[in-house]
């Protein structure tokens, strides 16, 4: 087809219709062999997408890379309808703490948010790259591992103590354009990928703010060089490898999350937690944090 095409525009045209041809594999059934309707081994796509949706399925096909064949497992559908069903639990989290928010940067942006915004600027990088050379399933896995794991395992965790508890102006409107931010770029590197749930999102929360009909014709996500910043983001992956360790701690010992704790860390770690030292203490229900070998203890309820 691409060959004939060619031919077809050199005569009519005296032009090629492209310069870059995109050629994937095939689509294999469990037992690795080629789908096919002579062997009835295939899987009719339209009852794949009425079962689990076309974004589910555009997520599946995203999952292998460019030219390499791709076996059918039902499981990568389900686990493309768990991430659809993430995505739009975190949009109805965020979204109301963004009914009064007016989509400007604030004046000052709090250490934690540093620390994420500079994280998306890597991804942003990353995406860009990958997109251009073709190579959708690399954009795919990296914004797969940041989305459920630096955005909504830690991120969302962390800033909800400054969304829904009275700590000041300065600290919800720094949340609130991180979130914003974050939200709406994460949004613009999936639709290539998921294009239903990320335009729904979209035109829900972002369109009146951008004055695009679609995010399928809004700007790409550039990168924010301001926000690039080694120092800050060491500083937040300690903050979450030693909040990571913590809720090992309590799920080890059979305690919620929300159960109240002292911890131990040793000094020069509180020194580069400084600047994160509250929000650290909110996400962990820490009453007391010292300075010393790493330790926690729960703090009796009945004292």
């Amino acid at each position: 087809w691409d060959f004939y095409t060619i031919v077809k525009s050199t005569y009519h045209r005296r032009a090629i219709p492209w310069t870059d041809v995109m050629i994937s594999g095939h689509g294999q059934d469990p037992h690795g062999q080629k789908m096919s309707k002579s062997k009835g081994n295939f899987v009719v796509a339209e009852d794949v997408i009425k079962k689990y949706s076309a974004d589910a399925f555009r997520f599946w096909a995203a999952s292998v890379t460019l030219g390499e064949d791709l076996p059918y497992q039902e499981k990568e559908l389900v686990a493309g309808q768990k991430f659809i069903t993430k995505l739009w639990n975190a949009f109805r989290l965020i979204a109301p703490q963004l009914d009064a928010y007016n989509g400007k940067k604030p004046s000052e942006i709090l250490a934690v948010d540093r620390w994420l915004l500079s994280k998306l600027q890597g991804l942003i990088r990353k995406c860009t790259s990958s997109f251009s050379a073709y190579e959708y399933s690399v954009a795919k896995k990296e914004i797969e591992n940041f989305f459920w794991h630096t955005f909504c395992d830690y991120y969302l965790e962390i800033v909800k103590d400054r969304l829904y508890n009275d700590r000041g102006e300065k600290e919800r409107l720094s949340a609130q354009y991180t979130l914003f931010t974050s939200l709406l770029t994460l949004l613009k590197l999936l639709a290539p990928i998921m294009p239903h749930v990320t335009e729904e999102i979209y035109q829900l929360l972002y369109a009146h703010h951008e004055k695009t009909t679609s995010i399928h014709i809004s700007l790409w996500p550039e990168t924010d060089e301001s926000f690039f910043d080694a120092k800050i983001e060491k500083q937040g992956d300690l903050f979450t490898d030693l909040l990571g360790k913590i809720r090992k701690f309590k799920s080890d010992h059979g305690k919620p999350l929300n159960s109240q704790i002292d911890v131990w860390i040793e000094q020069h770690d509180l020194d580069r937690l400084k600047d994160m030292k509250e929000d650290f203490k909110a996400v962990a229900k820490i009453k007391h944090l010292h300075p010393g070998s790493f330790n926690v203890e729960f703090i009796d309820a009945s004292n």
